[in-house]
């Protein structure tokens, strides 16, 4: 539900940062002629839409009676997350009109705020993607089944802090294998 929350109110910047962009002149032409403006924009609704992606995919997990805690805690986070990247980044179009409470881009970011904090602050939902990525079906866990491939140990033996160092090596092996060494 936050989660869907969030990704409307994305949304909402989003759209008033599309509308505003396009008729507010700066050097003599529309702010939506800039590439560095449509460049941030389009990061935005990209954004958004992968924040809106994992809603769905939770809430379909849902509907089918299937297990989805990780995916609504993963949806819960990233669109959290998202919703006051994109509200911070829609309200710096508007310039210094962007803080005023005359602008509605400062009462989305100020409500984007919230999202990471109610229901589950941020680290929580950050936990318990980690807890389940050790628990349950070894399929469902890569970090879990690594640490255990590594260890010779059951699923049930792992730690937290082992799980995190699974996530880093196995993200540390996929960021090697990207080329994309940072």
């Amino acid at each position: 539900r936050i989660a869907a929350q969030m990704v409307g109110l994305a949304q909402g910047a989003l759209e008033g940062a599309l509308a505003y962009v396009q008729q507010r002149e700066q050097f003599g032409q529309k702010l939506a002629e800039f590439q560095a403006v449509r460049h941030r924009l389009a990061r935005c609704a990209i954004d958004v839409e992968a924040a809106r992606l994992l809603s769905y995919n939770a809430a379909r997990l849902h509907d089918a009676s299937q297990p989805f805690l990780r995916q609504a805690a993963m949806a819960k986070w990233f669109a959290s997350e998202i919703a006051e990247r994109v509200a911070s980044e829609c309200l710096e179009l508007y310039g210094g009109v962007g803080f005023t409470t005359e602008c509605t881009a400062e009462k989305y970011l100020r409500d984007a705020k919230i999202g990471k904090i109610y229901e589950g602050t941020s680290f929580i939902q950050l936990d318990t993607i980690a807890k389940s990525l050790a628990i349950g079906n070894p399929a469902d866990g890569p970090y879990a089944l690594d640490v255990v491939r590594r260890t010779g140990g059951a699923i049930s033996d792992v730690s937290d802090d082992e799980v995190v160092e699974g996530a880093i090596k196995i993200v540390e092996k996929i960021t090697a294998c990207s080329g994309n060494g940072n």
